[in-house]
């Protein structure tokens, strides 16, 4: 089943969630070690690098979160092409516990988005999405979804309203946070922070992702923790292969949409070939799996045919996420 619907007003939803959504319950079916008692302060700061990647949440964790994504999709030879571009900003406060699941509540503070240059949705708003993760990364539970929606889609002029109230549903909201803290927790928990240490997340049932590969690239010094204090993170080289047909209904979309500026008809397009991937680096603290930020690509070809016509879709996408600690305005927010 594909996580996209055919309309082009859905693109960046779509591609969101093709990228990240991949399989947001799923963990490799390789045994994970049992988790290890919490580290102490001079561990979490980088003094001593734990054998495996930890998840625990030092007390008075915050920060912001801001991501920046642009997206392009192209009928190759044609001027049928859509160009997106967001910005989420989002004020994270951890909860740890002892004994129950850690709570994080993300609050959406800031949302912009645009197409093809217009401004769809810009301004500020003040929604909780609130996750509930175990000591093993997994996300127990996700709350709040549908009054971050709501909240969002207020911020939309009447005649963009349709369109993002497609593109910032609940469930894409939900698709972002939940995979998220898949690739940075739950795909991460219990392996080796060893440099040049690899291990491979394979596809499970229901995910889009023919498999993940991570490696570990090496050390550098970074400010994942309480307060901006100065620690050390580890530099993940990710990679996933994703299933191609995820993207399918995308390239559909363009192609239908040139067909209607043509006045031609569009048969079922039962011949196609293509493939899709994401690519790029995840730099998280060893002891703590606090983030530090994350670049991710992604790039998708598409050919199909319609009678005697074959119709090239391109895809390719950049995001670009930062976490800020520390900061002054980081409690106002």
């Amino acid at each position: 089943m594909s996580f996209c619907d055919l309309d082009s007003p859905r693109l960046w939803r779509c591609s969101l969630q093709v990228a990240l959504a991949l399989g947001v319950a799923a963990c490799s079916a390789s045994t994970i070690p049992q988790q290890p008692q919490a580290p102490g302060v001079a561990e979490m700061q980088g003094r001593e690098e734990p054998a495996a990647f930890r998840f625990w949440t030092p007390p008075g964790t915050n920060y912001v979160w801001t991501e920046r994504r642009k997206f392009d999709v192209a009928l190759v030879g044609t001027d049928v092409a859509d160009h997106d571009e967001s910005e989420l900003r989002w004020f994270v406060a951890m909860h740890p516990s002892s004994s129950e699941p850690t709570v994080i509540d993300a609050r959406l503070v800031n949302v912009s988005y645009k197409r093809d240059g217009r401004a769809l949705v810009s301004g500020e708003t003040d929604a909780v999405i609130q996750l509930a993760v175990d000591s093993e990364g997994t996300v127990q539970s996700v709350s709040g979804l549908e009054a971050a929606s709501r909240a969002v889609r207020t911020l939309a002029s009447a005649d963009a309203r349709p369109v993002v109230d497609r593109m910032f549903s609940g469930a894409a909201l939900g698709a972002l946070v939940r995979a998220r803290a898949q690739m940075m927790l739950e795909d991460v928990v219990g392996r080796p922070t060893r440099e040049g240490a690899t291990w491979i997340v394979p596809q499970l049932p229901g995910s889009d992702a023919l498999f993940k590969r991570y490696t570990v690239e090496g050390t550098q010094p970074c400010e994942a923790a309480p307060g901006g204090a100065r620690t050390v993170c580890k530099q993940l080289r990710v990679w996933v292969d994703v299933q191609p047909r995820a993207a399918e209904a995308v390239a559909r979309s363009l192609i239908e949409e040139y067909a209607h500026q043509q006045d031609q008809g569009v048969a079922a397009l039962p011949e196609w070939s293509g493939g899709y991937h994401l690519w790029g680096t995840v730099l998280v603290q060893p002891a703590t799996l606090l983030p530090a930020g994350a670049e991710l690509r992604e790039a998708g070809h598409f050919s199909m045919v319609s009678g005697k016509t074959r119709y090239r879709v391109d895809l390719s996408a950049v995001t670009d996420d930062t976490f800020e600690y520390g900061s002054p305005n980081v409690a106002s927010r």
